[in-house]
């Protein structure tokens, strides 16, 4: 079974290691809170239907939002992928706040 909840909280997560349950790395939220340096985004794009095959197999497959679940949920989450020389090469989804 896959779930997703803050690791900070021990009340979920010290009965489940006790159990042996296996813990994928924490992702991080990041926050940019300064000045956006400026930068070319000519390569950035959002996401569509042409890139799904490159986007599926660049997506991890061992975790609950798997690139089908997120692209099925398009309403909440935004997907931008990185484009180069007509291959996307790198890709971010985020959740719509």
């Amino acid at each position: 079974m896959d779930f997703v909840f803050n690791p900070l909280n021990t009340a979920v997560s010290r009965p489940l290691k006790a159990r042996g349950a296996a813990f994928d790395p924490e992702q991080q939220k990041m926050l940019q809170d300064g000045a956006v340096p400026e930068i070319s985004t000519d390569q950035i794009e959002l996401f569509s239907e042409k890139w799904t095959r490159q986007y599926c197999e660049l997506h991890n497959k061992e975790t609950y939002w798997t690139a089908e679940r997120v692209l099925a949920d398009r309403d909440n989450f935004r997907v931008l992928l990185a484009v180069k020389e007509g291959q996307n090469s790198v890709a971010a989804s985020y959740r719509i706040p």
